[in-house]
């Protein structure tokens, strides 16, 4: 039943536990679906009618991301025929079944709502007259995740939940809300947003197509608008859908698309630019400019260079501090050589770009020094040989495009200007180089053992083809900028202009304020670029590690939490130097949002009442946010290790040590370590061998056997001396075949041996024979 002027929902009534209130409009269970992710609120209406003859206070609580408000400004201004459309009560069960109801609030009709309204206070409690009824609007209001990516993510359906409970002394009426939402994202092919057409001719008409796509899984409310155009009557340009109808905007269903037919019918010579904003109507944040630029003039020319490769470039979606490539080839299609000049312009604020130009075919890192033709260098390539050659392991030569480049019209050249030379020099069969030829054949040789250089200029052969690798590096953010740790998309432009480079061309500059031949007869070329950057942002905590007494010998662990805040993966590498402190110093890969633990270890080696030292985690491809953990502790000798050092030395084998690493060593094996012993007294000194039981779980897993190098009158070892040093080899050579062993036994543990391939029985003479030694060994040390 529809209620005229007021919306579905007021038709749905329930009461309370003991009936002294009933509710309109809010079900016991409801499921408020299609909720747009978008920092909005959305508002539902609901009624509260007091049923008795006494007035009554209900108290209102929620749970959750909902708000409740008796006055709403935005509420109040809907009129009678959009309140009966608001609400679409697509389910709704029998009152008596108090089975969930499924709502879905109007988009259309909340866009027009204003959140500053939305935020104001809510109500706690609200007096009820008897008999008299009260509206009241809930609010709901859905967080972003943050788990965005780049272009070609998918946006699904998320959950959410709440709870509102209306009190009126003892009597209650609960109402649990599940929400579904979901985040409205508008996506454009191709990604670059670009439609360049140069050398268009009057009269005839160019077509190019895009596509308006709805990356969310919830449906998308578009427009198309103008931001700024150089022919404000936008007669010569056509936008169009599919029936060739006129096409300013539309609706896309989930994962839907639309095709946008761009017609442009020239009038005039000249330069044509215009300017658009795709925007999604159900999140403001979600938008997308593309332009339109054309070069017209007045007949048809014969191109001197085709684009051989995409049109369009995406470098997908980058993480700032990393270089990406992309390969652009050039072919020269008439029968003189061409210049090719090449510039950026666009959104270039903070990136920085290097070139390297090679023939077809030819590999980029290593040339063919032996083919001249693959080899032949860039006009600047001449100029970088007077200085050093610029490699991909040194990209502080490259060019850094600064933010006065930075705006859309700006224009950052990828390299320094080539000087003008006074005269020119012939080059093969006859070509000049024209403005940069000055000693062209001297530097040939010389450029061609560069393996890359930063360029503007290029030569290129007639019917020869060129491959330019432009590389892209995003420099880091700062952590307080809006685009912290989130994808940005930037994109540029790189334009080429070519022109003839024959003899004919005059050696000596134009007069000031005439073009060259070149310049009036140069063809342009449009390539858009687009990149979606990310700085990756980590935080480590704790910021301090206390390892607290720490006795010496001994070995103590803390661990260290590094979480990536970015929407991109994160690099991390801890540097430290120290000798008691250790840690993994391998990078650390964190995927997006999520975190790692770092293992620090503390072995101290001698006392020190106030042991400092810090661990830089460095963030590899953001620099500027690398964190410094100090690292506190005091190291005792609670067992007097130290005083060793006074009477005697350890060697193991060779190098002074107070410590015995075993290593990894498998259940019930036999590892043998040797440990030498050197008195540095004046005296002979008797040292007592023992295993400390505070350390070992089992005290008798450690044993000790003593050589004792008994010499006599003569000088030689006694037989008991020689037996002995015998004896130690032959020990651990069975020890290590025991080790083998044992380590075998892990391996087939469980799996089914057959009968053939049965053990011999002299394998169960495991483990080692050893000979007992007392726990307590000593021995006689004399003195050097």
């Amino acid at each position: 039943m529809t209620v005229r002027g007021q919306p579905a929902n007021y038709a749905l009534l329930w009461r309370s536990a003991e009936g002294r209130f009933s509710v309109r409009g809010l079900p016991p269970r409801v499921h408020l679906d299609r909720v747009y992710t978008n920092g909005l609120h959305a508002l539902v209406p609901f009624w509260i009618t007091n049923e008795t003859d006494q007035d009554v206070t209900v108290e209102l609580a929620t749970e959750g991301p909902l708000k409740l408000q008796q006055q709403n400004a935005n509420w109040s201004a809907v009129s009678a025929a959009q309140r009966e459309t608001y609400v679409d009560v697509t389910t709704a069960p029998a009152a008596e079944d108090r089975g969930e109801v499924t709502m879905v609030c109007s988009a259309t009709i909340q866009r027009e709502f204003s959140e500053v309204f939305n935020q104001l206070g809510g109500v706690s409690s609200v007096q009820l007259a008897a008999r008299k009824t009260a509206e009241l609007v809930l609010l709901f209001v859905a967080e972003a995740a943050e788990t965005d990516s780049g272009d070609g993510q998918r946006y699904e359906y998320e959950t959410h939940g709440g709870h509102v409970t209306l009190r009126a002394d003892t009597d209650l009426y609960d109402v649990t809300l599940r929400a579904s939402t979901c985040r409205s994202v508008l996506e454009m092919e191709p990604p670059t947003s670009r439609i360049y057409i140069d050398d268009c001719v009057i009269g005839r008409t160019y077509e190019r197509a895009l596509r308006v796509r709805n990356a969310s899984a919830i449906g998308l409310d578009w427009t198309m608008t103008v931001v700024e155009t150089t022919d404000p009557s936008l007669s010569a340009l056509q936008l169009l859908d599919s029936d060739m109808r006129p096409l300013s905007g539309g609706h896309l269903g989930a994962r839907g698309d639309t095709q946008v037919l761009v017609r442009y019918t020239p009038h005039a010579a000249g330069e044509f630019l215009s300017r658009f904003l795709v925007e999604n109507s159900n999140d403001p944040a979600s938008l997308r400019y593309w332009v339109f630029r054309a070069r017209v003039s007045q007949r048809q020319k014969l191109r001197r260079v085709e684009l051989l490769s995409d049109p369009d470039i995406s470098f997908g979606d980058c993480t700032s501090g990393v270089w990406y490539s992309r390969d652009i080839r050039f072919k020269n299609v008439s029968d003189t050589p061409v210049v090719m000049r090449l510039r950026v312009e666009g959104n270039t604020a903070g990136l920085t770009m290097k070139s390297a130009v090679r023939a077809d075919g030819a590999s980029a890192s290593e040339p063919n020094t032996a083919d001249a033709d693959a080899l032949l260098p860039t006009l600047s390539e001449l100029i970088s040989s007077r200085r050093p050659s610029i490699t991909d392991d040194n990209p502080s030569d490259a060019l850094t495009v600064t933010d006065d480049v930075g705006s859309e019209g700006g224009s950052a050249e990828l390299s320094s200007r080539v000087t003008p030379a006074d005269d020119s020099m012939p080059v093969g069969d006859g070509v000049r180089t024209g403005e940069s030829g000055r000693r062209f054949v001297a530097r040939a040789r010389a450029a061609r053992g560069h393996k890359t250089a930063l360029f503007d200029e290029m030569l290129i052969k007639p019917g020869a083809v060129r491959t330019m690798t432009l590389s892209l590096l995003g420099n880091p953010v700062s952590s307080t900028s809006v685009s912290a740790g989130q994808f940005e998309r930037q994109s540029f432009t790189l334009f080429g202009e070519s022109s003839t480079a024959v003899g004919t061309q005059p050696t000596t500059a134009p007069p000031p304020g005439t073009a060259s031949n070149s310049e009036r007869n140069a063809e342009r070329l449009s390539i858009p670029c687009t990149a979606n950057m990310c700085t990756p942002f980590v935080r480590v905590v704790p910021p301090l590690l206390d390892f607290g007494s720490v006795d010496v010998g001994t070995l103590k662990s803390l661990y260290l939490r590094v979480e990536n805040l970015s929407q991109v993966a994160a690099t991390v590498q801890c540097k430290l130097e120290s000798k008691v402190i250790t840690c993994t110093r391998a990078p650390i890969t964190i995927a997006p949002q999520q975190s790692v633990s770092v293992r620090v270890d503390s072995y101290p080696r001698r006392v020190n009442a106030r042991y400092r030292k810090q661990i830089i985690v460095r963030n590899i491809h953001n620099r500027l946010n690398d964190s410094v953990v100090e690292v506190r502790s005091t190291h005792v000798d609670r067992r007097r290790v130290a005083f060793h050092n006074l009477f005697y030395q350890t060697l193991v084998p060779a190098n002074e040590q107070n410590f015995v690493d075993f290593g990894l060593v498998p259940l019930n094996a036999r590892s043998l370590r040797r440990v030498n012993l050197r008195n540095v007294c004046r005296c002979p000194l008797a040292i007592e061998v023992a295993a400390d039981a505070a350390d070992a779980a089992d005290a008798g897993a450690f044993s000790a056997y003593t050589v004792v190098p008994q010499r006599d009158g003569s000088g030689r070892l006694t037989d008991a001396a020689c037996q002995v040093a015998r004896r130690l080899p032959l020990l651990e050579r069975q020890a290590a075949m025991h080790s083998n062993i044992e380590k075998f036994k892990e391996r087939t543990a469980g799996a089914t041996v057959p009968e053939a391939a049965a053990l011999p029985p002299r394998s169960s003479l495991c483990p080692v024979a050893v000979a007992p030694v007392p726990r307590t060994a000593g021995l006689t040390l004399q003195p050097d």
